[in-house]
């Protein structure tokens, strides 16, 4: 990310059908797990309106 940095700190809670969903796609796309959760929460941060 450039310029200043955005820090957002949240307890994520998973079921476990979404955690072996989301490591299914892990290994699908030879990535880790928290790549795949970083991934979805940068989408999801920039879907969100700007204040």
């Amino acid at each position: 990310m450039r310029g200043k940095a955005r820090t957002l700190q949240r307890n994520i809670s998973f079921s476990l059908s979404d955690v072996e969903g989301i490591e299914a796609i892990a290994d699908a796309q030879g990535v880790s797990f928290a790549e795949i959760v970083r991934r979805a929460i940068t989408e999801y941060l920039s879907t969100q309106t700007k204040e």
